[in-house]
């Protein structure tokens, strides 16, 4: 997580470990609620090819 980039690494810890909704997520990073979903994709990606890359998965 750390190697992700600020952005990625807070959407995807008010999401996934502190359980915010996505309408709470955009509310808290004052960003609109498609956007997201579009960086909790993008996250969940990067996350993926960082664990990859140093054999997690």
């Amino acid at each position: 997580m750390t190697k992700l980039p600020p952005r990625y690494r807070e959407i995807l810890l008010l999401r996934f470990v502190y359980g915010y909704s996505m309408r709470e997520t955009a509310e808290l990073m004052d960003i609109p609620f498609t956007t997201v979903g579009k960086l909790s994709q993008r996250a969940k990606e990067r996350l993926y090819e960082i664990c990859r890359s140093e054999g997690v998965l």
